[in-house]
């Protein structure tokens, strides 16, 4: 029976770099025993991106999906699987881009969730807001990658919201977050600490300065609109404030 040493070992080169160059380029070794000891045949699991972690995961009999636009990565992973006496069949594959395939797919609730698609802007941030409501809460979200900057700056988003706890931090490849609580995804910009406390832009004589954080500012504009007299436009907005 293939284990998690075996793999390693074997590195295998499922990701095509090149006409006919092939790469491993799987998860860090760390992330991979992570993810090894919180999965088991009773989880759902969900994957952008495949390789190395999708045999992990086929290893372990997970309800598994995992979404890339490589056919033949596809043909390799379930090839490795099959020589290796490891059964892929619970692994449904969707081959296509996964900003493509999340936002039509009717996913099942997930225990654990893999970002590791595409790394260019916005994929990484796509993948999380398709796949975060359908996290169950205490369900793990591993951002892989977090060397690249789209990638570092959602970990770092995360980091900062209440509804996630970083629980395992691998510098520079990976963080793994626990899910607390719903709705970061769907959250006006004055509620996400990450985005809240670095204000806004502004210009002054051509030049780009940071604005005041966001509390400051809706200070501000409160103030205007009572020199105004606009009573009834700052109830209003007190009263959507409220009601988030």
């Amino acid at each position: 029976m293939l284990r998690l040493d075996d793999l390693l070992r074997d590195q295998p080169k499922f990701i095509e770099t090149g006409p006919g160059e092939l790469e491993y380029e799987g998860l860090s070794p760390e992330i991979l025993r992570f993810i090894e000891t919180r999965v088991s045949a009773d989880s759902t699991t969900l994957e952008t991106g495949s390789g190395a972690s999708t045999v992990l995961f086929a290893m372990k009999q997970t309800r598994h999906i995992a979404i890339t636009p490589d056919a033949q990565e596809v043909e390799r992973v379930g090839a490795y699987c099959r020589d290796h006496g490891v059964d892929p069949n619970k692994v449904r594959f969707i081959v296509d881009y996964s900003e493509h395939a999340l936002p039509q797919l009717a996913l099942p609730m997930l225990d654990l969730v893999v970002i590791d698609g595409r790394h260019g802007f916005p994929a990484p941030y796509i993948d999380w807001y398709y796949t975060a409501p359908k996290l169950k809460i205490g369900g793990l979200l591993v951002v892989d990658d977090t060397w690249i900057y789209a990638c570092q700056i959602l970990r770092d988003f995360l980091a900062e919201a209440p509804e996630w706890e970083l629980v395992y931090d691998c510098p520079p490849r990976a963080a793994v977050f626990k899910k607390l609580g719903e709705g970061s995804h769907s959250q006006e910009w004055i509620y996400q600490p990450y985005v809240n406390k670095r204000g806004l832009i502004r210009f002054e004589n051509g030049i780009c300065k940071p604005a005041p954080p966001g509390p400051a500012i809706l200070a501000q504009k409160a103030v205007a609109h009572l020199k105004r007299g606009e009573f009834l436009t700052l109830a209003k907005k007190a009263l959507r404030a409220l009601n988030r």
